[in-house]
């Protein structure tokens, strides 16, 4: 392939992949259709931010209590309130671990773009032009340069696999 072609292809590849970021970025922005339903990860993070707030909500209502309750004349009482603002304490506690630790954080979408470029530049040439070709993709189309040779090297095995099959640098099956 002769050089203007090839940074024709570069340019539409990489005006492509604007379009894409900008349609992208337009549906990202859109809120659930009526029925649609919420992912696991979302409808439990929803959950616990739910219990978070009626857990810490319950603290702050019996904090008076725990601070006046000796003054209270009834047998045993201090001990049950003690306990309920232990539990209610220890819920916010459990409610905020589960969300920082345990609710899986969403999937990162940052470098999907640069994968899309390294699959560009195997369909235009699946030999080791490809590395030099993706990159020329991600400048032109204003991508972020902050990946790692390695990274590129993943996304350009992963594209010869998915459309060649075998990731060697055999030429494409027809």
């Amino acid at each position: 392939m002769d050089d203007q072609k090839l940074e024709q292809e570069i340019k539409g590849c990489a005006e492509y992949l604007k379009e894409k970021q900008s349609q992208d970025a337009e549906f990202e922005g859109s809120s659930l259709l009526p029925g649609e339903a919420l992912s696991l990860r979302d409808e439990t993070k929803l959950k616990l931010e739910e219990s978070l707030r009626k857990a810490e909500a319950l603290e702050k209502n019996l904090l008076p209590l725990v601070l006046s309750v000796r003054d209270i004349p009834f047998d045993g009482i201090e001990r049950h309130v003690n306990q309920a603002f232990k539990a209610a304490s220890n819920a916010v506690v459990e409610c905020r671990l589960a969300l920082l630790e345990s609710v899986p954080r969403p999937p990162t979408k940052k470098k999907r773009y640069h994968k899309s470029a390294a699959l560009l530049a195997v369909a235009i040439s699946p030999g080791e032009e490809a590395r030099r070709i993706a990159t020329r993709i991600i400048q032109k189309a204003n991508l972020d340069d902050d990946y790692s040779e390695r990274s590129m090297t993943n996304w350009l095995k992963e594209a010869r696999e998915t459309l060649y099959g075998d990731g060697k640098l055999a030429s494409p099956r027809y």
